[in-house]
């Protein structure tokens, strides 16, 4: 892969890590099962002169309506899809929550009114 977007942080850090190219990037914006531990930077040269930050999006906030523009688009035009692994009411968003919590998602949660 030529660059990865990390949202989880400690525990898919290596993966992604291991997961690149050489001279793609690591993008980590989130931290959701920790933060990542110090690790020695030699380790980027050594799997073939990575790139590596850390972003908390709010340099690109100016830029957010632009790629929500984009993205919209995008699924218009079927480019990218976006899996929804399920539904609930939106009376039952504490339950939707309390499921990302154990890692039971894999995709989306739609959340109806």
């Amino acid at each position: 892969m030529s660059v990865v977007y990390d949202g989880v942080g400690r525990d898919t850090f290596a993966a992604g890590l291991d997961s690149l190219a050489p001279g793609g990037y690591l993008v980590i914006y989130g931290q959701s099962s920790g933060y990542v531990p110090p690790f020695d930077l030699m380790t980027l040269q050594e799997k073939g002169s990575l790139f590596l930050t850390r972003t908390n999006g709010l340099p690109y906030l100016k830029e957010y309506p632009h790629y929500l523009e984009l993205l919209v688009e995008w699924i218009k035009q079927r480019k990218i899809s976006i899996r929804i692994d399920r539904t609930y009411a939106l009376a039952d968003a504490v339950q939707a929550h309390a499921a990302f919590e154990r890692r039971e998602i894999s995709g989306r949660v739609l959340l109806l009114p």
